[in-house]
């Protein structure tokens, strides 16, 4: 049976909800994607834990103090949120579940570039393209962030883990042939050139236990630039051991298939042109 849950992780949706966050998301970051890429449009990456909706916890009015009593760096512009609430599961019955909405609270670094979100059902750590090094520099980080909640919470099941990438790449407003920037991009007929409103999501791998989704979508396009969002997100697909070690292993198993994801959803021209980006 398969499942759309609505994800309310994002600090900065590609849709506009509640969690949208100011331009200094749009910043670059820098990280060598096998000696080529330079720079990376990063916007956002993201790392996430759910507990089963259905699943019992112990986190409580207190549990929020106590957890970020152990981050202090995790002390500045709290926030609280709500989830929608909504699950659609498509199966035979084709039947539609409504919950409860559920709130969570999500609390920045001095700086602003990185944030936590904790609930009684999930965790996740935000960390702003400002803030992005690569991948190996916030796996330490990550694993506590979980680990404190896992601890606090104690949920009888987990959901899914999950990582995402959020890029905001621009491409020149003149340029009329965007699929030599996107290996993904769809061929169009001879006369649909410039810069087109679309949307696209693939399944571009699949692992033991995780699935990486690809979107490509034209966010704007204004006087020098169009920007679209590369959304890379690769999720748990299957039962997830109540343990953080565990988790850890495989946020770094999946980042391999998350970049490769990348490099395979992007061209030679692209990174090109990143490689002697600011």
């Amino acid at each position: 049976m398969a499942q759309i849950r609505g994800s309310a992780i994002p600090s900065r949706q590609i849709l506009s909800d509640a969690n949208t966050l100011s331009n200094q998301s749009r910043l670059w970051h820098g990280e060598l994607v096998d000696g080529q890429l330079k720079a990376a449009p990063l916007r956002e990456a993201i790392f996430e834990l759910y507990a089963d909706p259905e699943a019992t916890t112990a986190w409580g009015a207190d549990s929020k103090g106590r957890t970020l009593s152990r981050l202090p760096s995790y002390a500045f512009n709290e926030e609280h949120l709500f989830d929608v609430g909504i699950r659609i599961e498509l199966g035979s019955g084709g039947t539609i579940q409504r919950q409860v909405p559920q709130e969570r609270s999500r609390t920045w670094n001095e700086q602003g570039t990185k944030a936590v979100q904790f609930g009684s059902h999930m965790v996740a750590l935000n960390i702003l393209g400002p803030a992005y090094v690569q991948f190996e520099d916030h796996v330490d980080e990550m694993a506590t962030v979980l680990r404190c909640y896992l601890e606090e919470a104690r949920p009888s099941k987990i959901a899914w883990i999950g990582q995402r990438y959020i890029n905001a790449i621009k491409v020149p407003v003149a340029e009329t042939d965007v699929g030599s920037y996107f290996a993904i991009y769809p061929r169009l007929p001879a006369d649909y050139v410039g810069h087109r409103p679309f949307a696209l999501r693939l399944q571009t791998a699949a692992t033991k236990n995780g699935a990486v989704m690809v979107s490509l979508s034209l966010e704007q396009v204004d006087a020098s630039d169009a920007t679209y969002t590369l959304d890379i997100y690769a999720r748990s697909t299957s039962d997830v051991p109540n343990d953080i070690d565990a988790i850890r292993a495989w946020q770094v198993t999946i980042h391999e298939a998350v970049r490769a994801a990348f490099e395979h959803s992007t061209s030679p021209r692209l990174r090109d042109h990143f490689a002697g980006s600011q």
